[in-house]
């Protein structure tokens, strides 16, 4: 099976998938989405305008990152309307190991914790980063990153798991530990024969 493919995830309910690579199926999915979440409420706008943008632009970057599959949540917190978003990506490379990958992605800007960690048997580099997600318009928001790299045992490459959301302050460490429990359901097929929860390709 091609490695693309043979991933597997348990997404949560309130999780929905969106297609990657077709633009135009990619932005209705969003806008049915957040029209959904804002069923019966007319008095919202701004806040439903500012969930769509910000779940458009995750849609976006994850079709330019080439990603395999994507999931965005319009209510991370109940009651709160906050755009969070799953990305998997695969990246081939030739002889790279996760002390090598660590030592690449520790130049980006924001890294708050960087550590390595078991993933159903898998090996697993977690990078955790926080920005201010909108220091004009948002201020208060930070965005959270909580990525997992975990490298493919079978061919000279390696997957991530990318949880990201604008959150306030208060919600971060909670939020982290929630997204840490998404991605340790990440397995590969061979790993869990007839277990599968979730298609690897959106």
């Amino acid at each position: 099976m091609d490695a693309r493919s043979r991933w597997r995830l348990a997404l949560p309910g309130t999780w929905h998938g969106i297609p990657v690579h077709d633009v135009a199926a990619a932005r209705r999915a969003v806008k049915a989405l957040v029209a959904e979440r804002f069923k019966g409420i007319d008095d919202a706008p701004k806040i439903r305008r500012d969930l769509e943008e910000s779940l458009q632009a995750q849609a976006e970057r994850a079709r330019e990152a080439n990603g395999l599959s994507l999931a965005l949540c319009t209510e991370l917190v109940p009651g709160i309307a906050l755009g969070a978003s799953l990305l998997v990506t695969y990246t081939a490379s030739s002889g790279v190991d996760l002390m090598e990958l660590q030592a690449g992605l520790l130049t980006s800007p924001g890294i708050a914790e960087a550590g390595h960690r078991d993933l159903n048997g898998h090996p697993a580099l977690r990078l955790a980063r926080t920005t201010i997600a909108d220091p004009e318009n948002a201020p208060d928001l930070i965005s959270l990153n909580v990525d997992h790299y975990i490298p493919d045992p079978e061919a000279a490459g390696f997957y991530g798991v990318l949880l990201s959301a604008p959150l306030p302050e208060p919600l971060l460490e909670s939020t982290a530990e929630f997204f840490d429990a998404m991605a340790s359901t990440f397995h590969l097929v061979d790993d869990y024969q007839g277990h599968q929860h979730q298609e690897g390709a959106a």
